[in-house]
């Protein structure tokens, strides 16, 4: 049998007139009892596009033999490719899911136009599911790329979705842990502490010492250690200032999170950091529940999460991030960003409309000192990798950064 897929309106108009005009080419030929998904795709993949997903959009149609042939009655050919389909050449309407039947049928009755059960349903399911699944991951490429880190991205894909489940990279590197904290990232942002710190700058520590601490399968930091008073230290102070950009990520606490990742070293990698995890559940909690994070906010925080982690952590971030946010939040991006690839854009306005200044600009600004929001009169005690020596944050009387280099490490 062939079928078409026609749209609510194509139909509407069929019905309504008896005759519309359309591509010959997406018919296709179909199995009497279709359950091959190649021939099921090719018939939605033809079908002009509406929201993915939506099936109210569509009807689809079962067409007698010999359809093409010129109506004798009107004797309207157009060419091979734009033809005119007549309603005598319908066999059989039908919706695509069981749901659309109650509303489809009430307009089928005004014309009295038959309206058969839905054949493709599953296949039409399992379409859905292949292609939600595939505009996630080209969203999340683009977004790596739009942040200029596209270089990252044949590593970081190896390490999202391992090929042939070998569990490692081509550099013999593990790649199953970032897997695992996938898997585990609702069980993560659910914990107790991480939503007694959520919304706020404390997000951070709360996540990254929660999966630490799951993977390792033991407390982490350990209690009672310098590090764990240090980090309970910063997370209360952090509990006062309410989450927007990356302006936390200080130098002086992003020396505390790679303490963490060497006390739990077998739960982060170049890739996954303390910082990467912890951006990345913040704004995956603001995208999913609200309030829906500013285009500013999230290009400045991956740009300081490179500066400071490397830009691997960085086009990983980025590229989770990316498989969270609306394909349309990301095409905005990109017309801002990358102007220049659209002739019919206008980068500036597109710019403005979202707050964004060139990535450039973005970069520039975080050479300058970063500012440490710990507050008043406090002192953190850091412990110094290279020389065990133990640097105090006098932030609290200075306001800034002791270090102005962004690309400091500790």
């Amino acid at each position: 049998m062939e079928c078409v897929m026609l749209t609510k309106w194509e139909w509407q108009i069929l019905c309504a007139q008896g005759s519309i005009r359309m591509l010959g080419t997406r018919v296709c030929e179909m199995p009497e009892n279709p359950t091959a998904s190649a021939d099921a795709f090719r018939l939605f993949a033809f079908a002009p596009q509406f929201n993915l997903g939506d099936a109210h959009s569509y009807v689809i149609a079962e067409l007698l033999p010999g359809w093409r042939t010129p109506s004798t009655k009107n004797g309207i050919w157009l060419s091979d490719a734009s033809q005119c389909m007549y309603l005598e050449a319908v066999k059989s309407f039908s919706p695509v899911t069981t749901a659309e039947i109650e509303s489809l049928h009430k307009q089928a009755v005004v014309g009295a136009i038959l309206l058969g059960a839905p054949k493709f349903e599953h296949l039409w399911l399992d379409w859905v599911g292949q292609q939600t699944q595939e505009l996630k991951r080209r969203s999340a490429q683009r977004f790596v790329r739009i942040l200029e880190l596209g270089e990252w991205l044949p590593q970081v894909e190896e390490a999202v979705d391992p090929r042939g489940g070998t569990g490692t990279s081509n550099s013999g590197k593990r790649v199953d842990l970032i897997g695992e904290f996938l898997q585990n990232e609702k069980r993560i942002s659910k914990s107790d502490l991480a939503r007694s710190h959520e919304g706020t700058c404390a997000h951070a520590i709360a996540c990254a010492t929660v999966w630490a601490s799951f993977y390792c399968d033991r407390s982490v930091p350990a209690e009672n250690s310098i590090l764990r008073r240090q980090l309970d230290i910063r997370a209360e102070r952090y509990r006062e200032s309410q989450y927007a950009d990356a302006n936390y990520l200080t130098l002086e606490f992003h020396r505390e999170l790679e303490a963490l990742a060497q006390e739990a070293a077998v739960a982060f990698t170049t890739l996954l950091t303390p910082a990467a995890l912890g951006i990345y559940l913040r704004f995956s909690i603001a995208i999913q529940y609200g309030p829906p994070p500013q285009p500013s906010h999230l290009v400045a925080a991956i740009l300081r999460l490179q500066a400071l982690d490397g830009g691997p952590a960085a086009a990983l971030c980025a590229y989770l991030i990316g498989s969270k946010l609306k394909p349309q939040f990301v095409h905005r991006i990109a017309m801002a960003l990358d102007g220049g690839e659209y002739p019919a854009v206008d980068m500036a306005s597109a710019a403005e409309s979202l707050g964004l200044v060139p990535l450039d600009s973005f970069r520039e600004n975080l050479a300058e000192p970063i500012i440490d929001s710990d507050g008043v009169g406090l002192e953190v005690v850091v412990a110094d990798e290279q020389t065990g020596a133990r640097q105090s944050d006098e932030a609290g009387l200075s306001g800034v950064a002791k270090s102005t280099d962004p690309e400091a490490k500790a």
